[in-house]
């Protein structure tokens, strides 16, 4: 998916031990994404902050967040203006023109529904919506699965599509019968509808959708497989050091 959605514009020249960053500041881009990116009390924090934050910290390059877009992140990746993108599915697309780091965490894409029409919609996959008054709700951008992808080609699927670039504008949107279904991962889902307080109204359907291990992606314009070899050491040592678990089970458990 979205995928998601932290991003990092890094402005720093690359050696190649990687580790020997100038003093420019490696800019870490966030979007609200919960639980993994959003602002609370004037912070900003999630699950890809934290532990994005701590790998960089271990590496010694300073650091600092940016508010930027999904969609112009990939763009300025894919021409080597930006170096990083986390929260990132391993595509074949995506693979021309990026580097990927080892799975930082897991994602599934799951839909989610009005809590009444449980029972009223029943697919086994996505493509037996086509043809049903079903109106799903996307985040545009987002990698939604092989499936999903291919079916966006088919113009009988287009047309129940609603691409937002807002999640939680969906979610709203759910509440009040504008959109019949919301693909969205499953963790994220949930953060939101405890924010907006629609747990009681919203449900997640039993419809598998996809699921993956995500990655940090780094532009093959502008960094040199040294910087990802150096992030995957740290991203290790987070692992084997307890501080890795602790982040995780603070947004997660």
């Amino acid at each position: 998916m979205k995928l998601i959605s932290l991003f990092f514009f890094i402005l720093i020249s690359i050696s190649n031990s990687f580790g020997n960053c100038n003093k420019e500041k490696v800019i870490l881009g966030y979007d609200d994404w919960r639980p993994y990116q959003y602002t609370e009390a004037g912070k900003i924090t999630g699950l890809d902050v934290d532990l994005l934050s701590a790998i960089l910290k271990s590496t010694g390059c300073p650091f600092k967040l940016k508010s930027i877009g999904w969609k112009a992140h990939l763009r300025e990746l894919k021409k080597g203006r930006v170096h990083l993108a986390p929260g990132a599915s391993m595509t074949d697309d995506r693979k021309k023109f990026a580097f990927f780091s080892d799975s930082y965490r897991t994602e599934s894409v799951v839909m989610f529904v009005r809590k009444e029409n449980l029972n009223k919609y029943k697919p086994s996959s996505l493509k037996d919506l086509i043809g049903k008054k079903f109106k799903l709700g996307v985040v545009r951008g987002n990698f939604n699965g092989d499936e999903f992808e291919s079916l966006k080609k088919n113009e009988k699927f287009k047309r129940i599509l609603l691409e937002m670039s807002s999640e939680g504008q969906l979610y709203k949107m759910l509440r009040k019968g504008r959109v019949s279904g919301v693909l969205a991962d499953r963790y994220s889902g949930f953060a939101y509808l405890k924010k907006f307080k629609l747990g009681n109204q919203i449900v997640m359907h039993p419809l598998k959708v996809y699921s993956t291990n995500i990655h940090v992606m780094f532009s093959k314009k502008s960094v040199d497989k040294g910087f990802v070899e150096v992030f995957n050491k740290n991203l290790k040592k987070l692992k084997s050091n307890g501080q890795y678990k602790s982040i995780i089970n603070k947004y997660l458990e």
